[in-house]
């Protein structure tokens, strides 16, 4: 205690107000960043009608996630993610319970890319606007808004791009922005790849479960 009464008569009155203040806007910070933690939900067996559950989502847009500016979605195949911002939990559960919604919590959302992770800042934000855009736009303006999505973000890595814009430079090509359509068919060809390879495993996968409930089920019928 003395040594603080020292400090404090020591300390100019202004130099103790701005250290008061940076204490408080400390807190402030915490406690905004504790409520802007992502937190995921797993919706299962959530897809077996597309067009219901593209309708619930909206409905949950509608009612909670438009005032989040952080949450996004993504389709996973037989089940669908929803991220949203820590404060809107309760009434994201509410919401699944009034629709019957089956789901799992699974805490704080931690990606499993390696980019994702390195840039999570930026891709949150652009997770968040894909989110906003897909249920906003119309259906015919798919391609268009596409286009525009690639078309910028070529458009806004030209400058430090260098190393892929290079082959294409002048005398070789006369058009250097020839290169974001080298990029893009290059990424068509890798994306087709990355779906077969992940139709093949879950082919065989689905193969696999096919054979062990036919062997149950004759197990079964031979006990009986």
């Amino acid at each position: 205690m003395r040594i603080r009464k020292r400090i404090r008569k020591i300390l100019p009155y202004r130099l103790r107000k701005i250290i008061n203040r940076n204490k408080t806007l400390i807190k402030l910070r915490d406690a905004y960043r504790s409520d802007r933690e992502i937190i995921e939900f797993f919706l299962l067996d959530f897809n077996e009608d597309l067009d219901k559950a593209w309708a619930k989502i909206g409905a949950l847009y509608d009612k909670v996630l438009c005032k989040d500016p952080n949450w996004h979605f993504f389709y996973e195949g037989k089940y669908s993610i929803i991220r949203c911002s820590q404060e809107f939990k309760e009434e994201v559960i509410k919401f699944f319970k009034e629709f019957d919604i089956k789901y799992e919590f699974n805490g704080l959302w931690v990606d499993g890319s390696k980019m994702v992770c390195k840039y999570n800042k930026i891709f949150q934000a652009m997770f968040h606007c894909f989110s906003e855009i897909a249920i906003n736009m119309d259906e015919p303006d798919l391609f268009d808004v596409a286009d525009r999505v690639t078309h910028c973000f070529f458009n806004h890595a030209y400058y430090m791009a260098k190393a892929h814009r290079e082959p294409f430079k002048y005398p070789y090509i006369i058009d250097p922005t020839m290169w974001e359509a080298e990029m893009m068919a290059r990424l068509s060809i890798y994306r087709a790849h990355h779906i077969g390879k992940y139709t093949l495993e879950r082919y065989y996968e689905k193969l696999i479960n096919d054979e062990k409930e036919e062997a149950e089920k004759e197990k079964s019928e031979v006990e009986n």
